[in-house]
């Protein structure tokens, strides 16, 4: 079997809308980090990436997930969170206003996409 591992900072920007204390952060205390793990065994190769933030839409991690694929050639993509609350708006929540801040998170999200894709590229490369 080989492996490769990788991981990334996905700390957003200062100021940005925080899901734990409702409101906007006001600096980094520790950096939020996506992690991957992408393993062949010769048959089948997979992909698991965790993330620290609080969750995602089905949406998002569908995107993500044929990013990923698209990257890598690996079909088997399993993206986790750590359901981390002191992280930015990342999934529908159950208050009115969530909408507006997956908004203004967009550059956030935006980075996000592009940065867990060629995360899994780089564990795989270093299988």
């Amino acid at each position: 079997m080989r492996v490769g591992a990788s991981e990334t900072d996905i700390t957003p920007p200062v100021g940005g809308w925080l899901l734990g204390r409702m409101g906007p952060s006001t600096g980094v205390h520790e950096p939020l980090y996506a992690r991957a793990l992408v393993a062949d065994d010769g048959h089948h190769p997979w992909i698991v990436i965790g993330m620290d933030l609080v969750g995602l839409s089905i949406e998002f991690s569908d995107e993500l997930r044929a990013a990923i694929r698209a990257s890598t050639g690996i079909e088997t993509v399993l993206l986790n969170c750590s359901h981390n609350h002191s992280a930015p708006f990342s999934m529908p929540w159950s208050f009115g206003g969530w909408q507006q801040h997956l908004r203004e998170e967009v550059d956030w999200r935006n980075r996000l996409a592009t940065a867990l894709p060629k995360l899994a590229q780089a564990a795989a490369d270093k299988m």
